[in-house]
């Protein structure tokens, strides 16, 4: 007899396993997009770290926009462009990471566009040609 974890009952496994931050550090005279990821990254990672022990936290210093990417226990990725954020709508980006499921935030899926077909399949066939069905007569 096996027993099945359910989360709230004795036990809680979270969804997010993984989650990366690509920054750059600023340059004088650089843009700067990733002053507020920088300061993010100075004064709230370690209570976040902390707070959210089974969650793996890679910081990794890249060239481009700084970007969060979540990965989740389904398999699925979430990325999350920072460039135009502050240090506090980056740690709610953070914060709705972590607590995010990894599925789609509305849970549905939505139609495929239907395909339009070129006619009836029975006119793309060519029969093979026949002397005595001809409307032209074939002469050698």
């Amino acid at each position: 007899m096996d027993s099945v974890n359910v989360n709230g009952v004795g036990s809680f496994v979270p969804s997010i396993c993984r989650l990366k931050i690509f920054y750059e550090s600023p340059r004088i005279g650089a843009g700067g997009t990733s002053r507020s990821m920088v300061d993010f990254l100075k004064h709230n990672i370690t209570s976040l770290a902390q707070s959210r022990p089974y969650i793996e936290f890679n910081v990794v210093h890249r060239r481009g926009a700084p970007e969060l990417e979540a990965t989740y226990n389904n398999g699925s990725t979430r990325n999350i462009i920072c460039s135009k954020l502050n240090a506090k709508q980056i740690k709610e980006k953070t914060a709705e990471l972590c607590d995010g499921s990894g599925s789609s935030a509305t849970g549905r899926k939505f139609a495929q566009p239907v395909k339009k077909g070129a006619g009836s399949q029975r006119d793309l066939v060519n029969p093979t040609w026949n002397p005595f069905h001809s409307k032209d007569v074939y002469r050698p």
